[in-house]
């Protein structure tokens, strides 16, 4: 069973030491022409971002080594979340993770992980609305948001991500970009409770307005930008949809589908259901989009 205690137990112990490993070699350099004298000994995450140059060895290491980090979060975060009460300062290693590859992609090319390391930041996120997805008033998470080392480069890591997954040479889908955001808007609009969080955003902010006619524009500049270029599009194809849902509607009303034979009318109904569904996930990401 998945939701063995002791099986659960093990994992983590498997992941967050995996974490630890990943980080180590992330903020390690590696000379082939050094040799070690006797145990290598486990970097210090000190500061952030790595300006180190990344470390050849992660090349090496497969994508799917994060994929499992990932989707144990997000198994534990729809089906257990109970167990993240129990493993406390374990999350700090997941955290170190996310906050070492989510932004950096020097480290972490795959544009498609980085993106789902803001996924499984979601799952640790504290929040006070029950859903089923998120943990429940946890006062260990709460502090750590506000007072875990390093936590403060966090918003720089998520725009980063949000703005990167557009990039040339590393686009995604476009429908699934909104699907990676998502999440993003809900740390975002966490993290902006705490001045903490707040200044480096305002920081970017500044930046952005002093550094406006740069060549290369500005981070928190590209972010504005395809947010309203997301708002825009989200809200037009939901009106767009809404308009076909109405004419759809009246139709059916109408007693139009009444003529069709039966197999058509189940193929309208069928189409009519999954517009219906269109148009209220293009309204929801709509408003969290004119929201941030």
């Amino acid at each position: 069973m998945l939701n063995e205690p002791y099986l659960l137990e093990l994992l983590n112990a498997l992941f967050t030491s995996t974490c630890s490993w990943l980080v180590h070699i992330a903020s390690s350099s590696f000379d082939y022409n050094q040799k070690s004298d006797g145990e290598e000994q486990m970097n210090i995450l000190k500061k952030l971002p790595l300006t180190s140059e990344p470390n050849r060895q992660l090349s090496y290491i497969p994508e799917f080594i994060m994929e499992n980090i990932i989707d144990y979060l997000k198994f534990l975060g729809r089906y257990n979340t109970q167990v993240f009460q129990s493993i406390g300062s374990s999350i700090n290693e997941y955290v170190n993770l996310i906050l070492v590859f989510m932004g950096d992609m020097n480290r972490l090319r795959n544009p498609h992980l980085r993106a789902t390391l803001a996924e499984a930041l979601e799952i640790i996120l504290p929040n006070e609305h029950e859903k089923t997805n998120r943990i429940i008033n946890n006062l260990y998470t709460e502090t750590m948001f506000q007072e875990y080392p390093l936590i403060e480069h966090l918003p720089c890591a998520l725009l980063d991500v949000f703005v990167s997954i557009e990039l040339t040479g590393q686009a995604v889908a476009f429908e699934q970009k909104f699907s990676y955001r998502r999440p993003m808007y809900d740390i975002l609009e966490y993290l902006w409770k705490f001045d903490k969080h707040r200044e480096p955003i305002k920081k970017l902010a500044s930046y952005a307005e002093r550094h406006i006619d740069d060549a290369e524009a500005p981070l928190f500049l590209r972010f504005i930008n395809l947010l309203m270029n997301d708002a825009n599009f989200l809200l037009d194809e939901a009106l767009t949809y809404m308009a076909r849902l109405r004419a759809d509607q009246e139709a059916k009303e109408h007693g139009e589908w009444n003529e069709k034979p039966e197999k058509q009318r189940q193929e309208l109904e069928n189409a009519f259901q999954h517009t219906g569904r269109i148009a209220r996930y293009m309204n929801i990401m709509g408003i969290k989009t004119v929201n941030i």
